[in-house]
Formats: C-alpha cells, sequence, structure tokens
C-alpha cells in the first residue's frame, strides 16, 4: 500500500500495529503453547484457552475492520479523523488483551471479563456511531444497513456487561466451582466470550443478499420474490 492520502496512511497505520500486534503476541506464545505438553494440565490449558479466545477477538477484529474499511474509508475530515482515533483506541485494547494472557498477568482473568472486553464493544459502538454520521449522506438503504448493524453491536455490548458482572458477583460469592481440584469459572467465562464473539462476528459478516426482481407475465411489472 502506499500511503499517498491521508485515508491510504491511516489504513496503512492500522494494518501496521495489527501485524506487531501479532508478532509481539508469538513471544507470549512461545511460552504458553512451547512444548505442547504445557497444555495438557489444568493450569496449562487455561492459560492456552485464554490466549486463544485473545486471538479470536484480535484476528476476527482485524477481518471485520478491513471488511468495514474497503467499504466506507476514513474520510478526510473531523469524523474519519475521530473514527481513526478510535481504532487506534481499540488497537491497544487488542495489545493490553493479549499482554493479559502472558504468564506473569494470566491471574488478571477479572480484568479480561469485567473491563476489557465490554470497553471495547463500547468502543465498537462509538465506532459504528462515527462512520454512520460520517456517511450519513449515502443513499437510504445504506444507511438503514448501518442503523441495523450498530443495533447489533449494542445488543452484543449487553451481554458482555452483564458477564462482568456476573463474573465480579460469582468469583466473589461463588467461587467453588470446581475442576479437577482447580476453580474452573474462568473457563466457563471464557467459553462464554467465545460463543459471543463469534455470533457477534457472524451477525455482523453475513449480508443478506437482496432478492431479484422478476416481472409477471400478466405485464404489471415486477414485484419481489418474498
Amino acid at each position: 500500500m502506499d500511503p499517498r492520502t491521508l485515508r491510504d496512511f491511516y489504513q496503512y497505520a492500522i494494518h501496521l500495529i495489527y501485524a506487531v500486534i501479532i508478532g509481539q503476541s508469538f513471544i507470549i506464545a512461545s511460552t504458553i503453547f512451547v512444548p505442547i505438553e504445557n497444555l495438557f494440565n489444568f493450569d496449562g490449558f487455561q492459560k492456552g484457552f485464554a490466549l486463544f479466545l485473545a486471538y479470536t477477538i484480535v484476528i476476527t477484529g482485524w477481518v471485520g475492520w478491513t471488511k468495514s474499511i474497503t467499504r466506507n474509508p476514513h474520510s478526510e475530515n473531523a469524523l474519519g479523523n475521530f473514527r481513526f482515533v478510535t481504532d487506534l483506541f481499540i488497537l491497544f485494547l487488542f495489545y493490553y488483551l493479549i499482554n493479559l494472557t502472558s504468564s506473569e498477568k494470566i491471574l488478571s482473568y477479572g480484568e479480561t471479563f469485567i473491563w476489557v472486553l465490554p470497553v471495547i464493544f463500547g468502543s465498537y459502538i462509538i465506532w459504528d456511531m462515527l462512520k454512520y454520521y460520517e456517511y450519513k449522506c449515502d443513499a437510504p438503504e445504506e444507511l438503514q444497513h448501518r442503523r441495523k448493524r450498530f443495533r447489533d453491536t449494542v445488543c452484543f455490548t449487553i451481554p458482555f456487561v452483564i458477564q462482568g458482572i456476573l463474573y465480579s458477583y460469582v468469583m466473589q460469592h461463588q467461587p467453588f466451582l470446581t475442576w479437577d481440584g482447580n476453580n474452573a469459572w474462568n473457563i466457563v467465562f471464557m467459553s462464554s466470550s467465545f460463543a459471543l464473539m463469534i455470533g457477534y462476528r457472524w451477525k455482523k459478516w453475513v449480508v443478506p443478499t437482496a432478492r431479484k426482481r422478476r416481472s409477471k407475465k400478466s405485464g404489471t411489472g415486477s414485484t419481489p420474490t418474498g
């Protein structure tokens, strides 16, 4: 990519930072996945699952951002600049999330569930709002599509907020869900976070295809097929 314009520079910078974050994660992965036998006990499995969840969030975020920015690149105005700043903040949260999975900080699961994931999705809401107003002059169909995507983001943010509240509660009042003598709540919440993230990406990536119109033989014109 040759960043000759501001919008090209923004895209180039974001892709570069994503690549740096993934590269940084390899250092952490080398202490969790190598040797592979590390995953064959509860503690190793829990660490591996935490990093896998972080990878899922970061990589699907990269793909989703690329799909969205290809369709609606940053405008060279205040809203486009604010959207770029929001991109940078989200990338910081991704970097922070990856680093929470390191062996030294692996006990910081509470940070992941209580505030990091809700804040990431709150940032997605801001990003969608900025894009909506940035391209408010588009066709009504496009605006309706963006409103739907905004509602989808809000609908998935709420469960992450509720999940953070539940995690805080169960770790204080119900800390004894065990697996082989170990506290298994972190596994439960990582599983629910993974399911929510996959559901969110599926909703955002699957765009309904407009049905073709067919002309009636009676010559009354075209009508929707369904």
